[in-house]
């Protein structure tokens, strides 16, 4: 192994750990599932409407960016569902899993696990896809994802409607996610959301 690998991983590694504040002092509170080899097998996502740029009408949009371990280890895409409500409108990039790691924590520190949460598998893409281009929902209809290799949570504007903080908290890490999406897309689509690897 040579030493440019096993910096690359120790910085990883320590990046992992200062996601985890129950590691060391007992607590139990885990903030990201634990990934082997020091592996950062991260996507974030996020689903929305925007307008097209000759005709300025909405149409709906999804961006991924995904961590290399991700590429390598799952799929060369984000395998979400949500994906299909935006049919030819899907726009994927990759970054290394210590730039992914940081990613993450960035939005912990803005509040993400006190957003309510859904399961990715739980939105149905035709509906969303309806809502994303309905003037009276379009502006609701907004969604992030941040998972692993092992599970996702997907925060949706519509369910934070309940109080102040949730929807200053949502819009906050909604900046930062399109942000992110925004910086590592390389001018790439794929027709197909949900592939994946055989293991």
């Amino acid at each position: 192994m040579s030493w440019r690998s096993i910096v690359s991983k120790v910085a990883v590694l320590a990046l992992l750990v200062a996601l985890h504040p129950g590691c060391g002092d007992g607590g139990t509170t885990q903030t990201l599932p634990d990934t082997p080899d020091g592996l950062a097998i991260l996507k974030i996502t996020y689903f929305r409407s925007l307008p097209e740029q000759k005709t300025k009408r909405p149409e709906p949009t999804f961006r991924a960016v995904m961590s290399e371990s991700w590429r390598d280890r799952v799929a060369d895409g984000p395998r979400e569902p949500l994906a299909k409500a935006a049919p030819g409108k899907i726009y994927m990039g990759y970054v290394s899993d210590a730039e992914m790691s940081r990613y993450v924590k960035r939005l912990k520190e803005l509040g993400v696990d006190d957003l309510k949460a859904s399961r990715p598998e739980d939105y149905d893409p035709d509906k969303f896809s309806r809502l994303a281009l309905n003037p009276g929902e379009t502006s609701y209809t907004r969604v992030f994802t941040v998972g692993d290799e092992k599970g996702a949570k997907s925060y949706y504007f519509r369910d934070q409607q309940t109080s102040k903080e949730l929807i200053e908290k949502f819009v906050s890490c909604e900046k930062f996610v399109s942000r992110a999406c925004e910086n590592s897309i390389n001018v790439r689509t794929t027709t197909d959301p949900l592939p994946g690897r055989n293991k």
